[in-house]
């Protein structure tokens, strides 16, 4: 594709003893470097095992850049949340075995230069992997074709389109940037929201694909929060969505011990757009460009996440429909104390799964209906939302195999305001 068609101990010891202290000191301090630097080399390693048991020595080292543009000051809503979030990925990433830069509130030669100088330093060993991370305003124009990055001092293009197109990162330059680097895989991460047409998403799969060969091959991948009509909120849904699908394991689909680039996409826009209610639609895709087109960005999950205790349920499509021990359980009891509803309903990641219909009263004197619904729900980051006829909640819950979760709720008044009075685990 042409167009991107996408945070003393104090020793005291005598003088005749000073020098051999020392020494044992030195040996062990050098000691811990080495063992450090060890360890962090092995940690960004990554050899990939593949079903007919052959092994592939995928990636050396992992370096990301984690960028985040929030303080905007010319004419750009302000996203005040970007900064922890930027924080909060970058310790994410590091947990993994990232290096991790991060560039905070870059003007237009700062943004431009953060990328080529990550670039020259890590871009040109085939055997590094390559994060990009950008938290921050995203535009397109001209039919949904070109799309920008925004730092914070590029103007709204409304008023000021030619000083917009100067100050601006045009996607077309990062795609030009993604061609020049010679690093297998490379993935794009985008907090902002730009048009699918930048994307080359034609024949994505519908099935999470299969750790093969193929794997290895060289990739570009770009995955960005939402379309171009969309706006990015002031909260990220992005974020949080991106943190669980690695750090719990909830986007390795098909249960395999990795998530790829294509399976974090998949599962970025069913969660994203599910815990938005549609007002955000993630896109993602590969390079228009085949040599760059045929492998697949790997995330290796650790033995404690991909073996985890709590038995993440990751075939997330189907995880409502599931039923047994491995599941959690979550009882909802519903208030009503004004007697104008007939229903309300309780939906987990998008879904109706509960209706439950109310008795109609008078509530003049204080009288209540009171209602509950269970439902087994797969453990998990999950999306839970309340609504009934004219007003919703919604909470997000990391929900534990075999748990039992009480959420208690009242509907408060004739305009149907709905407020949490309790959300608690229960004991076993």
């Amino acid at each position: 594709m042409d167009q991107l068609s996408l945070r003393s101990t104090c020793i005291i010891f005598s003088r005749r003893k000073a020098t051999w202290s020392l020494q044992i000191f030195s040996i062990f301090f050098s000691a811990l470097l080495f063992s450090l630097a060890s360890s962090a080399n092995e940690s960004r390693g990554i050899a990939l095992s593949l079903p007919s048991g052959d092994v592939i020595d995928l990636y050396e080292d992992s370096y990301a850049l984690v960028v985040g543009v929030g303080d905007y000051s010319a004419g750009w809503p302000k996203l005040r949340t970007v900064r922890s979030e930027v924080q909060e990925t970058a310790s994410l990433l590091r947990e993994i075995g990232f290096v991790v830069e991060i560039v905070m509130n870059p003007d237009a030669e700062s943004l431009e230069d953060a990328f080529e100088d990550f670039v020259d330093s890590y871009g040109y060993n085939e055997s590094n992997r390559l994060l990009f991370y950008f938290a921050g305003h995203g535009y397109t124009r001209a039919n949904n074709t070109k799309g920008y990055l925004v730092p914070i001092d590029a103007p709204d293009p409304n008023k000021n389109e030619q000083e917009f197109l100067r100050k601006s990162y045009a996607m077309t330059d990062l795609l030009a940037l993604a061609r020049r680097i010679e690093t297998r895989h490379a993935l794009f991460l985008f907090d902002s929201c730009f048009s699918g047409t930048v994307f080359k998403t034609r024949a994505l799969p519908e099935s999470p694909p299969l750790i093969n060969r193929l794997t290895s091959m060289p990739v570009r991948q770009f995955i960005t929060a939402g379309d171009a009509d969309q706006t990015v909120p002031s909260k990220s849904v992005f974020a949080p969505a991106f943190h669980d699908a690695i750090k719990y394991g909830l986007a390795d689909l098909n249960r395999d011990s990795y998530v790829t680039g294509t399976e974090l996409g998949m599962f970025l826009q069913e969660v994203v757009t599910a815990s938005s209610s549609g007002g955000q639609t993630p896109q993602y895709g590969k390079i228009n460009d085949y040599e760059l087109s045929r492998g697949d960005f790997v995330f290796s999950l650790s033995s404690s996440v991909a073996n985890t205790s709590l038995g993440l349920d990751r075939t997330y499509k189907t995880d409502i429909e599931r039923k047994g021990a491995a599941n959690a359980t979550l009882i909802v009891n519903f208030q009503d104390s004004h007697g104008m509803d007939y229903e309300w309903v309780l939906e987990v990641d998008g879904q109706v799964v509960a209706r439950q219909k109310l008795i109609q009263h008078a509530s003049l004197f204080g009288s209540k209906d009171v209602s509950t619904v269970e439902v087994s729900v797969a453990p998990g980051r999950r999306s839970l939302l309340v609504r009934d006829s004219d007003d919703q909640l919604r909470r997000s819950e990391l929900l534990e195999a075999g748990k039992v979760y009480q959420w208690d709720i009242k509907s408060t008044n004739l305009m149907g305001s709905l407020r949490s009075k309790r959300f608690k685990k229960n004991s076993d």
